[in-house]
């Protein structure tokens, strides 16, 4: 442990003799998500308990999302790195009145994790304008929970989990404003690219998601990206 961390250390010193750049990032941004199949299928689920009642009080909405990168650069220009990415977003199927209650939940989660390279276009004093592009893999998570109630008669519920891998690019432009020389604010505009992927039960890998005319449902992130964030310059 003790040479490790003296290589570290001896690696940090190296970079920051030759003038070398090396920038963490946190940022939060905003998730436009296509997720056209779930939200067919959530319709679907909702259709299927007719002739009751039952409503879609959140349908897979758009929402926050959560960034955290490293970047190293040799010349200050160009800049590769890491970077990890956190979505979540949900649907609700609800019916509740004297007699009763019906709920569906749908919980939608995404792990996002590549590489990234952001090259400098343009700089004006504090401010410089740069094209960056993403790309990687999104490991999701589908956990789905449905209870019906029957007022002095019954109470039934079940759990299911689901997951599903896919691909990922992302190309952005980003515009950054230096504060001092260790710390900048940034500011984002992007659109996410996904594949297509099929979601399989947790405990069985050969069992997929399908709708009722038996189709698979795919799942799918991609849409616009808007991001604020901050970046400290390690040296």
């Amino acid at each position: 442990m003790k040479k490790v961390i003296i290589a570290l250390i001896l690696m940090i010193g190296y970079l920051h003799l030759t003038g070398q750049k090396l920038i963490v990032n946190g940022c939060v941004g905003y998730g436009l998500y296509q997720l056209k199949d779930l939200k067919n299928f959530q319709t679907d689920l909702k259709n299927s308990m007719q002739p009751l009642q039952v409503a879609s009080l959140e349908k897979f909405p758009d929402f926050l999302n959560y960034t955290l990168a490293m970047e190293y650069s040799r010349n200050g220009n160009s800049f590769f790195g890491i970077t990890t990415s956190f979505y979540t977003t949900g649907a609700r199927n609800h019916l509740k009145d004297y007699s009763g209650e019906y709920k569906l939940d749908m919980i939608l989660s995404g792990y996002r994790l590549g590489l990234q390279f952001r090259t400098i276009l343009e700089r004006w004093n504090k401010f410089d304008f740069n094209f960056e592009m993403k790309g990687g893999i999104i490991f999701s998570t589908l956990s789905v929970s449905e209870m019906t109630q029957i007022v002095n008669v019954s109470d039934h519920s079940d759990s299911f989990d689901f997951r599903s891998r896919t691909i990922f690019w992302e190309p952005s432009f980003r515009l950054n404003y230096s504060i001092s020389s260790k710390l900048l604010v940034e500011f984002a505009v992007g659109y996410e690219l996904n594949i297509d992927s099929s979601i399989y039960s947790k405990d069985n890998h050969d069992y997929d998601l399908t709708n009722w005319n038996g189709d698979l449902v795919h799942l799918n992130w991609s849409g616009a990206r808007f991001m604020v964030g901050i970046g400290y310059s390690l040296f």
